[in-house]
């Protein structure tokens, strides 16, 4: 088996596995876990097609820069829902939901 099946094999598992949880779950911590997962199957099955016996160091470098990126940006969205959760929580003070606050 070569480098090319394996991580045709390996990508292609990702990219399932993150459509399926981002189609079945409901939670938005978990779909974007799930968005980052498919995104990093999609990038390997790029790698994958590309991958031959003359492999450029460029474009190994151009999909280690893209995992980090999207890596990056997961992480930005999990910061700016915990600050929205943070904020909507200081908001109610209360203790009451939305629909019972009056104008």
């Amino acid at each position: 088996m070569t480098l090319q099946t394996l991580l045709f094999l390996f990508s292609t598992m990702l990219l399932l596995l993150g459509i399926l949880g981002f189609a079945l779950k409901r939670d938005f911590l978990r779909r974007i876990i799930a968005f980052n997962i498919m995104s990093s199957g999609v990038l390997l099955l790029l790698a994958a097609f590309t991958q031959t016996a003359e492999t450029e160091p460029l474009l190994t470098g151009v999909f280690v820069i893209l995992f980090i990126v999207t890596t990056v940006l997961t992480a930005l969205t999990l910061q700016m829902r915990n600050q929205l959760i943070s904020r909507f929580h200081q908001s109610d003070t209360d203790g009451k939901i939305d629909s019972e606050i009056g104008p």
